[in-house]
């Protein structure tokens, strides 16, 4: 404040006693333009000699940002690493559920296959098998096409996605699961207006919400899923009759590395809860013991940029 009521008193001192003595311009008006130029300057010049006196004097204060653009690139860093870690985990237990349904289009390949000798010259049996074989193949392809898909590396793009269908994919990828745990799956789902969003983290929330769900019914049970058009958002809802999670510990269940399973990483339901966070939702969870879980995901049609 010194430096600049010192330099605007010398300034307006010098341009007086220069026009005094070698002009007959004003005075007042000049003194006027005088400020009015100390004025367009002032910020810039402010700016400017304060970033010098940072440095000379202050300079934890550059380093305190510095270290807050580190923490924050590491920050990102180990959130991408904690998502394909799950991810990993995910595709662990779609892989051993899916070789189940697999071996099973195997076996039918193989059953036909080992009469096929005996019914060689049978067009009718030729015709059968070829169409069997057709039909199997393309079936267990489709498992593989739809794991390798969901295996790609995590990438952030907003893209008008139909969420109907990824539900559905996700349903048809955890069906041999259900089946083996005796596990019912109720869809009920209206048509719904395409949203922005990113297919493959979608993907993995509800693969993650519904494994999660699963894992919560060992002795068999039913999982309700639902969508809804509400309020310019649409509404899910994914419920099971598991064994529910305690009044305590429902505030946690979104925390990274929190989980009451023996074999759990808690990674599961806090990436779900990151997922639609940066989609610009809200996730919930409610629950009683004995009674099940309820999750309700709240997801715009028109999403704005999260911060």
């Amino acid at each position: 404040t010194l430096l600049f009521a010192a330099l605007y008193v010398a300034t307006v001192l010098f341009t007086n006693y220069w026009l005094a003595h070698h002009t007959r311009i004003n005075q007042l008006g000049a003194v006027v333009a005088v400020t009015f130029l100390a004025v367009l300057v002032f910020q810039p010049l402010k700016d400017r000699i304060q970033n010098i006196v940072d440095r000379l004097f202050f300079m934890g204060t550059y380093r305190y940002e510095k270290t807050i653009d580190n923490l924050s690139q590491e920050n990102r860093q180990l959130y991408s690493g904690l998502l394909r870690a799950d991810k990993l985990a995910a595709i662990g237990t779609l892989a051993a559920g899916m070789a189940h349904e697999i071996k099973n289009h195997l076996a039918a390949i193989k059953a036909s296959t080992q009469v096929l000798d005996e019914n060689i010259n049978d067009p009718v049996f030729v015709q059968q098998y070829q169409a069997l074989v057709n039909r199997q193949v393309e079936r267990i392809n489709n498992i593989v096409e739809k794991l390798l898909n969901f295996g790609q590396p995590a990438k952030l793009t907003l893209q008008a996605v139909n969420l109907n269908k990824i539900i559905d994919d996700v349903v048809g990828l955890l069906s041999s699961q259900c089946q083996q745990g005796g596990i019912t799956v109720k869809r009920q789902s209206i048509i719904l207006p395409l949203i922005m969003g990113d297919e493959e983290q979608l993907t993995q929330v509800f693969i993650n919400l519904l494994l999660n769900a699963i894992q919560a019914m060992p002795e068999g049970g039913e999982i309700e899923l639902g969508t809804l058009n509400k309020e310019q958002r649409i509404v899910v809802e994914i419920s099971d009759t598991g064994i529910g999670i305690p009044a305590e510990q429902i505030d946690k269940v979104f925390d990274p590395f929190y989980t009451t399973k023996a074999d759990g990483s808690g990674l599961g339901l806090a990436i779900a809860y990151r997922c639609i966070n940066e989609h610009g939702g809200e996730i919930q969870a409610q629950s009683e013991p004995g009674k099940g879980t309820r999750f309700t995901l709240w997801l715009p049609i028109r999403p704005e940029p999260s911060v």
